[in-house]
């Protein structure tokens, strides 16, 4: 019923499939991490009152936007012997699992990674963003009440 309300962008009239739409409400200037959508899929989000501010960075980049390879490597991998799968942990174990990219807001750490391209936007009341499939990105909300509606969603793009 929410989405009978809202006005897709036409770009979404493409899409195969698609989950959502997803209500965002913020009281305050807060935000997440840096992210990748899970799916391979693209989205597009329409800010209805307040602000979004985006920082998008290009897909190939992601593995270049954390600390080292190292990092990247276990975010994503776990020590098996940390994992229990090979038999007790051990109490001494710290694989780094779950390890993050940098704050793609703090310009000074995103400067010391090997990252290529970041884009830097706001996104403001009547205004949509599309960020495409597998790109990193992290948003901070405005001060105000930020009310927004997004949608992900595959198509032959993909």
């Amino acid at each position: 019923a929410l989405l009978s309300k809202v006005e897709a962008p036409h770009f979404a009239s493409r899409a195969i499939t698609s989950y959502g739409p997803s209500l965002f409400v913020s009281f305050g200037a807060g935000g997440g991490g840096p992210h990748v959508d899970s799916g391979a899929t693209h989205f597009w989000q329409l800010v209805h009152a307040g602000a979004k501010e985006y920082r998008v960075a290009a897909a190939d980049d992601w593995p270049r936007l954390f600390a080292d390879e190292t990092a990247w490597t276990k975010a994503f991998f776990r020590d098996p012997r940390c994992s229990g799968i090979v038999g007790a942990v051990p109490t001494s174990c710290d694989d780094g699992f779950g390890a993050s990219p940098v704050d793609f807001f703090d310009d000074a750490a995103v400067a010391a990674t090997t990252a290529r391209r970041l884009w830097s936007g706001v996104v403001g009341p009547g205004d949509a963003i599309f960020v495409p499939a597998d790109a990193p990105h992290q948003v901070r909300n405005a001060p105000a009440p930020t009310v927004a509606v997004s949608m992900n969603y595959v198509d032959a793009t993909n």
